[in-house]
């Protein structure tokens, strides 16, 4: 495994060279680093798909996340285990173009086991993890994922998917 900043290295050249190839992901630092290329070359939508968004990853991504917003890329994230942290909301009070759906407690169920968590880009680049139960990534930081900068086919899949789920989530107030 690539230490951090190699890693960092490798992924911000892949996203540069929009590169075609599947980047593996082991941990949550990882994560952020992906998404936060992901977040840099998005120009239109980006949607989200996540257990609860919670302030310690979050804060990892948070600058590219508000720039996207500035550049009036539409963002919309929907959770599976309760709201996202309180920052997030903030955003959301300032942006339009941010919007944050839950899922209601019956349909996470079926849901969560169904679909795992993803961001997806533009219908270009994503990043998606396995399934994984609901954990602590403060105490244990390991994830596998996979993340691709130009796949235009799966990411479009993964959009779809999202609009699914949207329809039966409901908005968070």
């Amino acid at each position: 495994m690539l230490a951090t900043e190699e890693y960092e290295s490798f992924v911000k050249s892949c996203a540069e060279m929009a590169l075609a190839i599947d980047i593996p992901n082991r941990l949550i630092a990882h994560a952020a680093i992906l998404e936060n290329n992901i977040l840099k070359l998005s120009v239109e939508k980006v949607d989200v798909l996540t257990g609860s968004f919670p302030e310690f990853f979050f804060s990892q991504i948070s600058g590219e996340f508000e720039k996207a917003l500035a550049r009036q890329v539409e963002i919309r994230i929907i959770t599976m285990d309760g709201p996202p942290c309180p920052e997030v909301q903030q955003l959301r009070e300032r942006f339009s173009n941010l919007k944050v759906f839950k899922l209601s407690e019956d349909i996470r169920g079926v849901v969560g086991k169904k679909i795992p968590h993803f961001m997806v880009s533009d219908r270009k680049r994503y990043r998606l993890e396995e399934f994984h139960e609901a954990k602590d990534f403060e105490k244990d930081p390991s994830i596998k994922a996979t993340a691709c900068f130009n796949n235009p086919t799966a990411a479009g899949a993964l959009h779809t998917t999202f609009d699914r789920v949207i329809d039966i989530a409901d908005p968070l107030n």
